[in-house]
C-alpha cells in the first residue's frame, strides 16, 4: 500500500473502503450542497474550530453546522446512520474533498473522536479535526414566532441589506430593522447616506408586534438559504433570533439598540416628481458610471418637462450623459447623487418604472415604486452640485 501525505489529509490511492458497523452513508450531492450552505458561516479568523464544521450523524439524519460566533448555520440530510457520532473537520477542506470524490454514495467514518475517515468509490480519506465538544454551542431560539413566505423574504433581505452600513461606528445601521405588526413586515436599513424600506405582507398574522435589529451581513448569508422555500418560520428570542426551513437552521444575534426613527426621516412631500423607465436608468447609470469612477463618483440627474438627464464628468477622461423620457410633475431641478447608491437602488427595484422625487438639491433623492399602495421608499442622500 501506497500513501501520500498532504497536510493533515492522507490519500490511499490502492485501498478500496469496506463499510464497517460505525457508519454514516449520504449521498454525495447532498453533503456537498449542505457543506455550501454552511460555508459562508465558517471562517477561523479567531480560533481555529470557527473554520470547522461540526458533523453528527444520529438516527435517519446527518447534520452539518458551522458558526463564526455572530451567525450559525445547520443543514440537516438524509443519511444511513448506524452508530450515532459527532466531531468537526475543517470545511473547506472538506468541501473541496467531497466535491472531487468519484462515487454517488459517501461513506463517513470517524475511527476516533478527532479523525473521520471517508470512503467514495474507490477513493479513501482521512482528516483531522477536533472533538465535537470543542465546537461553540449554537443556542436554542425561543420567543414570537412568524411565518414568511421563503421567496418572499430572501428577496426582501436581497433588496434592503445592500443599505446598511458596513462598520461599527453606529452598530444599529449595521443591522436590518424588522417590525412586524399584524400581516405585514417592515424592512428597513440605512447606513446615514441612504435609507431603504420596504413593507411585505405575512401569510398568516403574527399574534403580537415584534420587533429586532438583524445583522445585515448575517441576514445576507441566509436569504440564499431560504430563497427556494415555502415556509420560512421565524422566532425573535431575548438576544438571538433563529430562521428554519426545509432543513435549513440558522441562528444569528440580535443587535441592542435603538434604530433611528425612519418614519421621520422619509419626506412626506416633493417639488419634483419624475416618473422614469427603470431598464434605461439602469443603461444611463451605467454609462455615467464609467465616467463618475475616475472623478468624485457623482452622477448629476437634472429634470425638466418630458426628460431626465444622466450626466458625469471627469476632467482628465471626458463626459457621459444620456436623456431618458418620462412624465413630469412640478419645477425643473438637478440633484447630484452618489453613482453607486444610484445603482444600488435601481438594482433593487422590482417595477419597470420608478417615481423620482425631490423638493430641491439640497434635498434627499427619493425613489418609490409605481405600483399603486406600495409603501416601499428609497432615500438617496444628495452630495454637492458643481
Amino acid at each position: 500500500m501506497t500513501t501520500a501525505t498532504i497536510s493533515s489529509t492522507t490519500f490511499r490511492t490502492t485501498t478500496t473502503f469496506v463499510p464497517a458497523p460505525s457508519t454514516t452513508t449520504v449521498a454525495r450531492a447532498a453533503l456537498k450542497a449542505a457543506l455550501a450552505d454552511v460555508l459562508p458561516a465558517t471562517t477561523g479568523k479567531t480560533l481555529p474550530v470557527l473554520g470547522h464544521v461540526l458533523l453528527r450523524g444520529e438516527g435517519g439524519l446527518l447534520t452539518v453546522s458551522g458558526t463564526d460566533l455572530t451567525i450559525g448555520v445547520s443543514r440537516v440530510i438524509s443519511a444511513s446512520v448506524t452508530t450515532s457520532w459527532a466531531m468537526t473537520v475543517p470545511a473547506k477542506l472538506l468541501a473541496d474533498v467531497v466535491g472531487a470524490l468519484p462515487g454517488e454514495e459517501v461513506i463517513l467514518r470517524p475511527t476516533s473522536d478527532t479523525t473521520l475517515n471517508i470512503g467514495s468509490g474507490r477513493a479513501v480519506t482521512n482528516i483531522n479535526g477536533f472533538a465535537a465538544d470543542e465546537f461553540p454551542h449554537i443556542p436554542a431560539v425561543t420567543g414570537a414566532e412568524a411565518t414568511f413566505v421563503g421567496a418572499t423574504f430572501a428577496d426582501a433581505i436581497r433588496r434592503a441589506a445592500f443599505a446598511a452600513a458596513t462598520d461599527d461606528t453606529r452598530p444599529v445601521l449595521t443591522g436590518l430593522l424588522i417590525r412586524l405588526i399584524r400581516s405585514s413586515a417592515t424592512l428597513a436599513a440605512a447606513d446615514g447616506f441612504r435609507l431603504v424600506r420596504l413593507v411585505v405582507a405575512l401569510p398568516e398574522p403574527v399574534t403580537q408586534p415584534i420587533e429586532a435589529i438583524v445583522p445585515a451581513k448575517a441576514l445576507a448569508t441566509i436569504a440564499p438559504l431560504i430563497a427556494g422555500t415555502e415556509a420560512v418560520h421565524v422566532t425573535v428570542g431575548h438576544s438571538a433570533v433563529s430562521v428554519r426551513a426545509d432543513g435549513v437552521q440558522a441562528t444569528t444575534r440580535l443587535i441592542d439598540g435603538k434604530y433611528p426613527d425612519i418614519e421621520r426621516i422619509i419626506p412626506t412631500s416633493h417639488g419634483t416628481r419624475f416618473t422614469a423607465d427603470v431598464a434605461e436608468m439602469k443603461r444611463a447609470t451605467k454609462l455615467a458610471g464609467f465616467f463618475a469612477a475616475a472623478g468624485d463618483k457623482s452622477v448629476k440627474l437634472s429634470f425638466a418637462d418630458g426628460r431626465l438627464t444622466i450626466a458625469a464628468n471627469a476632467t482628465e477622461v471626458g463626459d457621459q450623459q444620456a436623456d431618458i423620457g418620462g412624465s413630469f410633475e412640478g419645477e425643473p431641478m438637478s440633484i447630484a447623487s452618489n453613482v453607486g447608491f444610484l445603482a444600488d437602488a435601481l438594482a433593487a427595484v422590482t417595477t419597470d418604472k420608478v417615481y423620482l422625487e425631490a423638493q430641491t438639491s439640497r434635498n434627499p433623492l427619493i425613489m418609490r415604486p409605481t405600483t399603486d399602495g406600495s409603501s416601499d421608499v428609497q432615500i438617496i442622500m444628495p452630495m454637492t452640485l458643481k
